[in-house]
């Protein structure tokens, strides 16, 4: 496969057993050279962690500390949540498009805060759970949650957006060959 094409999640995939053993997850992250796989190691990650949340939630509903009502703590974590997704455009820094390195880190950032802005809505929503021991509470942060973490995905969706405006802004960068020869930066 050329290094103009997206190589997919297939790769990152085929990796997620390694990404849940935290020093084995370490080891591929440090190993991978690919700042585009990284990305979306971090992205799947993400998006595990709060799939299997629901695990203890379900074992632990009804045993909150009663200090919220369900209705009220869903409608906090709903506002919350949703706000956070309606300020990310506005925070999320644009790309860069000077040089392949710059926007690299440019593209790295945006996604992380995309991908942070998403996470506020499970975090609340777990909060709030905790102190309501109801189901539904987490559950609204993480359907809220989930919609966050689709939009910010470094998929192939974003990857063509952002060629579209590369090419857009005269940048005669190739993004795919970009994001995947640059590492993750610091």
């Amino acid at each position: 496969m050329g290094l103009d094409r997206d190589p997919g999640w297939w790769p990152v995939v085929r990796r997620l057993p390694l990404l849940v053993v935290p020093v084995l997850g370490m080891r591929s992250m440090a190993l991978n050279r690919s700042g585009l796989d990284s990305m979306r190691m971090v992205w799947l990650t993400l998006a595990n962690a709060m799939v299997l949340l629901w695990f203890p939630v379900t074992l632990a509903s009804g045993q909150g500390l009663d200090r919220l009502d369900t209705t009220t703590g869903a409608v906090l974590v709903a506002l919350v949540g949703t706000f956070a997704q309606l300020v990310a455009p506005r925070l999320t820094p644009a790309w860069d498009f000077a040089d392949a390195a710059r926007f690299a880190r440019s593209f790295q950032r945006a996604t992380f805060t995309r991908i942070g802005l998403a996470q506020i809505a499970v975090a609340v929503g777990l909060m709030g759970f905790l102190l309501s021991g109801s189901v539904w509470v987490y559950g609204t942060g993480f359907v809220i949650a989930g919609a966050g973490m689709v939009d910010a995905a470094p998929g192939r969706r974003r990857v063509a957006e952002a060629q579209r405006a590369a090419d857009a802004a005269g940048c005669d960068l190739v993004v795919v060959r970009v994001l995947t020869g640059h590492q993750l930066s610091r």
